[in-house]
């Protein structure tokens, strides 16, 4: 059940971020939740669990991708002692690069 709920939520979060297929992109914890951001959104640090090109994000993860980007997720889960469904995707706010 924890595979299909990571799978679930990653494929929501990667349909919202509607990747571009030369630009750098990674499932990371953003604004206390899961999101697939441009690689460049911020210089601030953050739980990053996976980076890839837009393309790979539309043609799909292979299964040893998922395994890492499962594995990371999971991990980061049970070191935050957050609830897999407390890893939802909260909307992106607007630039978050940081200036300083």
């Amino acid at each position: 059940m924890r595979e299909e709920q990571v799978r679930s939520m990653v494929a929501k979060v990667i349909a919202a971020a509607q990747p571009s297929p030369f630009r750098f992109y990674h499932l990371c914890w953003w604004r206390d939740g899961v999101q697939c951001l441009h690689a460049h959104h911020t210089t601030a640090p953050h739980p990053i669990f996976f980076s890839m090109l837009g393309q790979v994000l539309n043609t799909g993860l292979s299964s040893s991708q998922w395994q890492v980007v499962r594995g990371r997720i999971l991990y980061f889960c049970q070191v935050t002692h957050l609830p897999l469904d407390g890893l939802s995707a909260r909307p992106e706010r607007g630039p978050t690069r940081a200036t300083s």
